[in-house]
């Protein structure tokens, strides 16, 4: 819910409006994104044969790409306007009355992402059966903490997959950055449009 809620509040992220409410908006949006993907995936071992894990997280990922593209493109086939010509690339008027110099058209993907993020995660709601009640939340806090220094003491051990880890995180949150920065860079130094 924390999600879906500030997905929708990007609505809010008008031209002007409090640049540090947007960002932490946006920030709570993110994190929640995190949280409920290390959610989502910690369930797969109890869904399905440990055999059939890769196979099938691969297929969920690849999934939700081409979800995410379909998305896109329908944002800006039919909601992302020129503010030149208020026409979307297929030369439409933007859907809902959208008006591009209140920047509603980019506004609207928060609500939008937020809808459509509930309607693909219904069936893990419907369909996903609960887990079995394990310990109480100390203990399992307590456990947790203890399995994750007994982990941090097999680095040493292992130093190729430390190596990696640190490497593929700094290489993710880059491409993590890029993706979310890239069409606020593109705007500010090639004055590209929200369609451009």
């Amino acid at each position: 819910t924390v999600k879906i809620t500030s997905l929708c509040l990007l609505w809010f992220a008008a031209p002007g409006s409090n640049v540090f409410l947007v960002v932490l908006i946006f920030s709570l949006a993110s994190v929640a994104a995190e949280f409920s993907t290390v959610f989502n995936d910690s369930m797969m071992p109890r869904l399905v044969p440990k055999s059939e894990i890769g196979r099938i997280s691969n297929m969920a990922w690849g999934l939700g790409y081409l979800g995410g593209m379909i998305a896109l493109i329908f944002v800006v086939a039919f909601m992302a306007s020129s503010p030149e010509t208020g026409k979307t690339i297929a030369g439409l008027d933007p859907l809902f009355g959208l008006d591009p110099k209140l920047g509603e058209d980019a506004r609207a993907t928060g609500p939008l992402s937020a809808a459509w993020y509930f309607l693909f995660i219904l069936p893990m709601f419907f369909f996903t059966p609960d887990a079995v009640k394990g310990l109480p939340i100390g203990p399992a806090v307590r456990d947790g903490l203890s399995e994750l220094k007994s982990t941090l003491g097999e680095i040493r051990k292992r130093s190729g997959i430390f190596r990696f880890l640190v490497a593929r995180m700094i290489y993710q949150d880059g491409v993590n950055a890029l993706l979310a920065l890239g069409g606020a860079f593109a705007a500010a130094m090639f004055h590209w449009s929200i369609t451009e």
